[in-house]
């Protein structure tokens, strides 16, 4: 049984803030250090590399603002408000609470009122009762993009949020204050009136994302330090009003108890799943410690992938102290999962029994099995072929326009229909592999052809010298005549002594999917040499179906492999 631990934590990892940006917080630092002119000294709390002061540029001398927004609409197509709860606020001297947040809108404005318990005044009031903070805004509603908030920074709670611009309280002077853009790194200014108790903003919606359709989160207080956030742990959304809570991130960890082992190299494949409460980037680091004799073999293994929800983690596993071997073997995981502004992790250990990788054949129909139609549908027992795989998938007989299913389970996306008979040859997988599907024997023929079809999920193709899945990034299909001796030593061999022609290698920049095309080559030079009709397809990028049909190979069978 595997056993797993969260520990979570909402410290930011440096990522997706470009180069500019702490340019532009050490200029907006020194600008905040004089608010409204150099009428007000504003104290800087840095806190990681957010700043309790004016962070929006103020417009450069002689620079006419942008037209204002009139006012507030008088018949709003959307309205809200949202309380806030009283005694909630935070801070050692004076305390401006936030009792309640209210928006009006319409098609191009978004006037937004927030209400306190005691009296406000604007930054530049020199009253003693100056109030400032930040206004986050969530313009496309998506916390996986963005900036870190102000509110995330300064809260006790995690709004969770990504911030695409942001309403500057510092900057606000004379009526108007600054709508700061993270993605253009420009302001807009906007009106901002104070009564009694309260305080208005007039914000154009060009200036938070061209719609009403955003989250949005503050923290305010004194020119000394924030003192409430609104709302707690969440962010509102407009325009119906409704709280949107912040979901921490966590990630769980499941290790199959079940593995194979390739005898040919001793490497162990392993796999499981992650679990992830939102969409996050994962890093797992794990061992692999099997006894023998009075030692061990023991072999580390990493690698990352992005999870959202249940996803299927694998790795292969080699080791300096020996081959792995059939039987029970002690396995540990790490998994890290990160946002741009959280992480969480997890351990699993389990003892799993390792397997032998299964090599399939069947028995060779008199006409031979060039086209695929002997053996079932779904099944990787492909008479007159031998089919050998690392990690997840296999290939398997196929019929229709549903990729195979059964043990090479995985992609349900339409396939060509074969285009011979009824039935072809094909990948399919859920997880990292390499297929190999390959014939053996004298070569009788120079003639050599097949059909051949590509439908790589992934997008993209690499072609590094190797048919290991674990060469991460290894995307790719070919076709070659392999020395026989080489392939039963190594099948899953590329060496170019073993290589005795190379029919066919997808490459980089290739189109990613194709219709059944025709391959043909002439091998005169080999007729007379035991050789292997090899195909082969590596995925560690995402999902690949590759399909074979109508081979024409003149071979004389003289061993099984």
């Amino acid at each position: 049984m595997a056993r797993s631990c969260t520990f979570r934590s909402h410290y930011p990892p440096p990522r997706r803030v470009p180069l500019i940006f702490p340019a532009l917080l050490i200029a907006s630092i020194l600008i905040g250090l004089v608010v409204a002119g150099g009428s007000q000294t504003s104290p800087a709390i840095a806190a990681a590399g957010h700043v309790w002061a004016q962070r929006a540029p103020v417009a450069a001398a002689g620079v006419a603002p942008a037209a204002h927004v009139a006012g507030c609409p008088a018949t709003p197509d959307f309205s809200f408000s949202v309380p806030d709860p009283a005694d909630d606020s935070f801070g050692a001297g004076l305390k401006h609470e936030i009792t309640d947040v209210s928006v009006e809108g319409d098609a191009t404005t978004f006037c937004l009122t927030v209400d306190f318990a005691d009296p406000v005044d604007p930054a530049d009031a020199a009253t003693g009762q100056e109030l400032v903070g930040f206004v986050d805004f969530d313009t496309d509603a998506d916390a996986a993009t963005g900036f870190p908030s102000n509110a995330d920074f300064f809260c006790p709670s995690h709004a969770g949020i990504g911030s695409e611009a942001f309403l500057d309280m510092f900057s606000v002077s004379g009526g108007t204050g600054s709508i700061f853009d993270y993605n253009t790194l420009t302001t807009t200014p906007v009106p901002v009136t104070f009564d009694t108790t309260s305080f208005t903003a007039v914000i154009p919606l060009s200036a938070i994302g061209g719609d009403n359709s955003l989250n949005f989160t503050m923290v305010l207080g004194t020119l000394a330090e924030p003192t409430d956030c609104a709302p707690d742990g969440a962010s509102i959304h407009s325009p119906d009003g409704s709280i949107v809570l912040f979901v921490p991130l966590e990630v769980s960890l499941v290790i199959d108890q079940t593995g194979t082992v390739v005898p040919k190299t001793g490497a162990a494949s392993l796999s499981g799943t992650v679990d992830c409460s939102k969409p996050s980037s994962v890093g797992l680091n794990g061992s692999l410690r099997q006894r023998s004799g009075r030692g061990s073999i023991t072999g580390f293994f990493s690698s990352t992938l992005q999870c959202d929800g249940t996803t299927v983690w694998r790795a292969m596993v080699t080791s300096d102290s020996g081959p792995f071997a059939g039987g029970p073997a002690d396995v540990s995981v790490n998994a890290f999962a990160f946002t741009f502004d959280e992480f969480a992790s997890a351990d699993a250990s389990a003892t799993v029994r390792l397997q032998g990788t299964r090599t399939t054949s069947g028995v060779c129909p008199r006409t031979g099995n060039d086209g695929f139609e002997a053996g079932a549908v779904d099944s990787n027992v492909i008479p007159c072929w031998t089919v050998t795989d690392l990690g997840s998938g296999s290939w398997c007989n196929q019929s229709g326009t549903v990729p195979p299913q059964g043990p090479c389970s995985g992609s349900v996306a339409a396939v060509a229909v074969p285009p011979e008979g009824l039935q072809a040859a094909m990948t399919n997988q859920s997880g990292p592999g390499s297929h190999l599907l390959y014939r053996c024997g004298v070569l009788r023929s120079g003639s050599i052809s097949f059909q051949l079809y590509l439908n790589n999920l992934a997008g993209i193709f690499t072609s590094p010298p190797t048919l290991d899945p674990n060469a991460f990034p290894n995307q790719q299909f070919r076709a070659d005549l392999v020395a026989a001796a080489a392939a039963s030593a190594d099948p899953f061999t590329v060496a170019p002594g073993d290589v005795l022609l190379n029919l066919y290698q997808t490459q980089p920049g290739d189109p990613p999917v194709s219709g059944y095309l025709q391959v043909s080559d002439d091998a005169s030079s080999l007729v007379g040499q035991e050789v292997c009709l090899r195909f082969a397809e590596v995925d560690d990028l995402g999902n690949f179906d590759a399909g074979v049909d109508d081979v024409r190979i003149d071979l004389r069978t003289v061993r099984t492999h």
